[in-house]
């Protein structure tokens, strides 16, 4: 069990994802997301399974470049942005 809890712990933290996080998308009490977390109970398999995929997927694709003028409203002109990312 402590394989499967350093497993979601790190598929959780590449989520950026809290127990309250995982208890809130799946509808579950926080307590169950901590005890998952802690490895006090088992992750049923198609949650971790879950889980690990979104984390994947996130790796893969990471955060798209963000645009940003500092200070301004942004407007249409692509020369008053600065890319960051």
């Amino acid at each position: 069990m402590a394989a499967l809890c350093c497993r979601q712990l790190a598929a959780l933290t590449a989520l950026r994802w809290t127990s309250g996080d995982l208890a809130d998308v799946l509808g579950i009490g926080v307590s169950t997301a901590r005890r998952w977390r802690e490895g006090l109970y088992p992750v049923p398999d198609a949650v971790m399974t879950w889980i690990e995929g979104l984390a994947g997927a996130v790796a893969a694709v990471g955060p798209p470049p963000v645009r940003v003028k500092i200070g301004h409203r942004p407007s249409a002109e692509a020369d008053e942005w600065a890319e960051w990312g």
